[in-house]
């Protein structure tokens, strides 16, 4: 089963509010459900994953891959790519 490991992911709004903060988890991924009391948390929380944003700290392993810290390089790819 592939595994996604969140490790102290956190994330602040531009206007300094704090949307994710210290969030650590291990899904196994298949069929699963996101439950939180907020889906504002769940919403920053899914994009972050999504790599659509990047967190302020913290780190995302998919598989034994480091996501975060491949973000750059992926995304410099991207743009030589494109361009």
């Amino acid at each position: 089963m592939i595994e996604l490991t969140i490790g102290n992911i956190s994330k602040t709004y531009p206007n300094r509010a704090q949307a994710l903060r210290g969030i650590n988890r291990v899904i196994l991924l298949g069929l699963c459900f996101l439950l939180a009391s907020n889906d504002r948390l769940k919403h920053m929380l899914l994009r972050v994953v999504a790599t659509l944003y990047e967190p302020d700290k913290g780190q995302f392993f998919f598989e034994d891959s480091d996501v975060v810290a491949q973000l750059s390089h992926l995304l410099q790819f991207i743009l030589d790519t494109m361009f």
